[in-house]
């Protein structure tokens, strides 16, 4: 269970490291809120959530979580993380 404070990764084309600040924002819509460590605070899905071990900040995405993330999305790096311009919706 993710509660507030909470370190995941937020799936949006790249792994986005955040901290979870609503973890139920709207059930109905498999929403939660997080803050990106860019101080950006937005509402993304729960299904695009993974948790983050914050000990190991810099590593790739957990292999616990390999059975439920496709190929491509495992082997984006931390590192390549790069904003990108634009209006985000949900």
């Amino acid at each position: 269970m993710l509660t507030e404070h909470t370190p995941v990764w937020v799936w949006d084309g790249y792994w986005w490291p955040a901290l979870v600040v609503l973890p139920t924002l709207d059930s109905e819509r498999d929403k939660m809120l997080v803050r990106f460590t860019n101080g950006v605070t937005a509402p993304v899905k729960t299904s695009a959530v993974r948790f983050r071990d914050s000990a190991n900040p810099g590593e790739l995405l957990s292999s616990q979580f390999a059975a439920g993330v496709s190929k491509e999305r495992q082997q984006v790096p931390v590192g390549a993380l790069t904003a990108r311009p634009g209006r985000y919706g949900m």
